[in-house]
């Protein structure tokens, strides 16, 4: 069994770092920012109200995983994961807001290649507001996130008792 120091097998690691390079290149430059590579699996860029990092996970079907986070007094570029809100998550919260139509989030489906171009299109296009707008639902948002995350868990815990399973 091979094992890699990146999540990824070098030649898709290349391939992963272009197309992040390119897409989300763009995207950060369209609205005066500079995308920065953070490691050879992770790159992020700051606005004046968001951080967003942009990372592959190993599997089968390899993750990208674009997160945002408000940005707040000495943040600083990198990863939150107790802040950060995945970009499928935002979409699913906008949709819910019927702020826009319902977006195909399921990225997993797509080959590595589509899913950056993709997930930067729609980051350009639903995320703007939380990358530029000061006045942006941040606590809307991580409300609505809470309240899903609480009623999984319940839904969760009672599955498990009715299975017999003690949590």
């Amino acid at each position: 069994m091979k094992t890699y120091t990146t999540p990824l097998p070098p030649d898709q690691m290349a391939i992963f770092q272009s197309l992040v390079e390119k897409h989300f290149g763009e995207v950060a430059t369209a609205h005066g920012f500079q995308l920065e590579n953070l490691s050879p699996s992770l790159f992020g860029f700051l606005t004046s109200c968001a951080i967003v990092t942009i990372g592959v996970y190993p599997g089968h079907n390899p993750a990208v995983c674009i997160k945002l986070r408000e940005r707040k007094p000495g943040d600083k570029l990198g990863e939150n994961d107790q802040r950060s809100i995945g970009l499928g998550v935002v979409l699913k919260y906008l949709v819910s807001m019927a702020q826009i139509k319902p977006v195909d989030t399921d990225y997993d489906k797509l080959e590595l290649s589509e899913k950056i171009a993709v997930q930067a299109a729609h980051l350009a296009q639903y995320g703007k507001p939380y990358l530029t707008n000061p006045n942006a639902d941040w606590k809307g948002l991580r409300t609505w996130l809470d309240v899903k995350i609480k009623k999984g868990r319940t839904e969760m815990k009672e599955l498990l008792e009715k299975m017999g399973i003690k949590s």
